[in-house]
C-alpha cells in the first residue's frame, strides 16, 4: 500500500510535529474519538494542572548554580542535594521527578538549540533550602531539562503519531484527503481501541513543582511559586 503523505513527511521531518498533531485532530474528530483528540490537543498547547501528564513525559531535571564554598567560588555547577535528606524516599523521588508539561513546539525548540536549555530559576528565599547541611552559601540557583530528555520526549511523541497514522492508514487506506468519516462503525470502534492503546501510558501525576502535588507541601518546594521558563 502507497504511503500516505503525511507519514511520508514525517517520517522525513518535512513537518512538525505541532502540523501532524493538527492533522491528527481533524482525523480524530472523523473518527469520533475525544482522547485521541485531547491528547493531540495537549501536545500541541501543553498540560495544564488538571491533565494526566504521561509517563514519556517524566524527566529528571539538573540543579545548578552559583556558589561559595570554603571561599572558593563555582559559578555554573552542580549544587549540593543535603537537603533532600528533609524529605521521606517519597519526596524525594517525586522531587527528583519533573513533569514537563510545555508544548510540543517548545521541546521541538529546546531540543534543537545547543546554546540553551530549558530552565526554572529559584526565587531568593527558595535558594536557602540549599544551605541545609552544607557549608556553603548559594549565589543563584536553576533547575534545568537537558538535550537528552528533550529529544526523548520529541521522539516518543513522534513515534506515537507515526503509530495512530498506520493504524488509521490499515484501517481507512491513504490518508492523504484528511477524510476517514465514511469508515464503518465496527471498524472504526477497533481503531479507537488500537489508538487508545498507543496513547495511554502509565502516568506520575505526583511529580513536578507545581499545584495540587505532595512535593508542594515541603518546605522548600512550597516557596517556588514564580516559575520562568527561558
Amino acid at each position: 500500500m502507497p504511503k500516505s503523505k503525511i507519514i511520508k513527511e514525517l517520517v522525513n521531518d518535512e513537518i512538525s510535529l505541532e502540523k501532524a498533531l493538527c492533522r491528527v485532530i481533524v482525523l480524530a474528530k472523523d473518527l469520533k474519538d475525544p482522547k485521541l483528540e485531547q491528547w493531540a490537543k495537549n501536545e500541541i498547547n501543553g498540560y495544564d494542572n488538571s491533565e494526566e501528564i504521561p509517563e514519556y513525559r517524566r524527566v529528571n531535571p539538573l540543579f545548578v548554580g552559583s556558589y561559595i564554598m570554603n571561599g572558593v567560588k563555582y559559578d555554573n555547577s552542580p549544587l549540593p542535594m543535603k537537603f533532600l535528606e528533609q524529605m521521606t524516599l517519597k519526596e524525594q523521588e517525586e522531587f527528583l521527578n519533573y513533569k514537563m508539561k510545555k508544548s510540543v513546539l517548545i521541546i521541538e525548540e529546546g531540543k534543537s538549540s545547543s546554546e540553551k536549555q530549558l530552565g526554572i530559576n529559584f526565587d531568593p528565599t527558595s535558594i536557602q533550602a540549599f544551605f541545609y547541611k552544607a557549608n556553603i552559601r548559594v549565589l543563584s540557583a536553576r533547575m534545568e531539562i537537558n538535550h537528552a530528555s528533550l529529544i526523548e520526549i520529541f521522539s516518543k511523541v513522534k513515534q506515537r503519531i507515526l503509530d495512530i497514522l498506520y493504524e488509521l492508514e490499515e484501517k481507512f487506506g491513504c490518508l492523504d484527503d484528511m477524510d476517514i468519516s465514511n469508515g464503518s462503525d465496527e471498524v472504526k470502534e477497533e481503531a479507537r481501541q488500537k489508538i487508545n492503546q498507543i496513547i495511554i501510558c502509565d502516568t506520575f501525576n505526583n511529580v513536578a513543582i507545581g499545584d495540587n502535588n505532595a512535593i508542594e507541601g515541603s518546605n522548600f518546594l512550597s516557596k517556588i511559586k514564580n516559575k520562568k521558563w527561558i
